[in-house]
């Protein structure tokens, strides 16, 4: 085909588009739209005072006592024990990790690490079972030291380590894993 054939073709294509357009406006009637001012919101509702009884002091009910009195501590005779040998206190298995700041300043907590995991996917899984089993769980990821991305899933964290100890209990039994107890670092 011709050039100039194509161009008449495309020009006819737009002028009829155009017109396709702006045909109907141009014989439509101009609505009149209308604005009122006034407001279509009622007025503000009378609002009255309710009016509330005094309370009445049911017969039988002694009244407080006067603040000075309520707080004045009474003195106690001390009871007197006889002295009894004591046996040795046994050890503990694991002395109570101190619960505080570490190094940096920042709240020490413990996580359980229950399992690693090279498909984001599979963690998420293991993630939404342990949330659904009713434990709190997250998910990290990072490169572990042969440069690969591995995502780990932990549970946690808890002020104290002994109150992961139950868990990794549990956990280890129920999902077949060796979990790892650490320091939660934020």
């Amino acid at each position: 085909m011709d050039d100039n054939v194509k161009q008449r073709l495309v020009g006819a294509v737009v002028l009829a588009s155009v017109a396709v357009i702006f045909f109907p406006s141009l014989f439509d009637e101009p609505d009149d739209r209308y604005i009122g001012g006034q407001s279509q919101i009622p007025a503000a509702p009378e609002i009255k005072p309710v009016q509330i009884a005094e309370p009445i002091r049911p017969e039988g009910i002694a009244p407080a006592p006067e603040p000075q009195a309520m707080y004045q501590l009474v003195e106690e005779p001390e009871p007197v024990t006889p002295s009894v040998a004591t046996p040795a206190p046994e050890p503990s298995p694991e002395p109570p990790t101190p619960v505080g700041l570490n190094d940096q300043g920042v709240l020490r907590g413990w996580v359980l690490q229950v399992a690693s995991f090279s498909d984001q996917a599979k963690a998420e899984d293991l993630q939404n079972r342990l949330i659904k089993a009713g434990h709190t769980a997250f998910i990290r990821p990072l490169v572990n030291s042969k440069g690969q991305q591995v995502v780990r899933v932990f549970v946690g964290p808890k002020a104290e380590r002994q109150a992961l100890v139950a868990i990794k209990a549990e956990l280890d039994q129920s999902l077949k894993v060796n979990s790892l107890i650490r320091e939660f670092k934020p």
